[in-house]
């Protein structure tokens, strides 16, 4: 039996799967726990029936985890759903663009903003925290809006289709 799976959020050592078709199976989550702790490729296991979700913390890398997952577990796993474009972090902020006609990164803005709330900040004499806060917060929007190779998180989902789908192929190629 394939068991179909999708990958809900992924950090470097760890990955959180979705399994909707099997919500509430206590059965399947169960035993794909005590399997998945006693394959010794995992280091720790936590499966959720409620939320049909399994969690997996892996040495090595995710593309290993999932073939894995792929070769001893019959999991066929997809990567997440594309991020529509509006979600994009380093998309032009259309309200602006409406005003002025151009694509104006929202880092900039936000810069520019607390950039301002310091300056009427420290004029009113309260230098110490909020004045010196909105600096703070001015300095690394300013510093993330300069980045040139900032990513959105579309572009992270993106990146991570690519891991989940060249895991897929090398499995399917053995």
């Amino acid at each position: 039996m394939t068991i179909h799976a999708h990958v809900a959020h992924t950090v470097p050592g760890r990955v959180r799967l979705r399994l909707p078709e099997h919500r509430g199976d206590e059965e399947l989550f169960g035993r794909l726990e005590q399997e998945l702790l006693e394959s010794g490729q995992f280091g720790a296991v936590s499966a959720n029936p409620a939320t049909a979700s399994l969690v997996l913390e892996f040495t090595g890398t995710l593309k290993q985890a999932l073939a894995v997952l792929a070769d001893r577990f019959q999991m066929e796993v997809k990567p997440p759903p594309a991020a529509p474009p509006a979600a994009r972090a380093s998309a032009p902020f259309d309200p602006l663009r409406l005003v002025t006609g151009r694509d104006i990164d929202p880092m900039l803005v936000a810069g520019v903003a607390f950039g301002a709330i310091g300056v009427v900040q420290a004029f009113r004499g309260a230098i110490l925290v909020p004045a010196m806060s909105a600096f703070w917060y001015a300095f690394n929007a300013f510093r993330l809006a300069s980045e040139p190779n900032r990513r959105g998180a579309a572009d992270e989902v993106e990146a991570l289709a690519e891991t989940v789908g060249e895991a897929a192929g090398e499995a399917g190629a053995d």
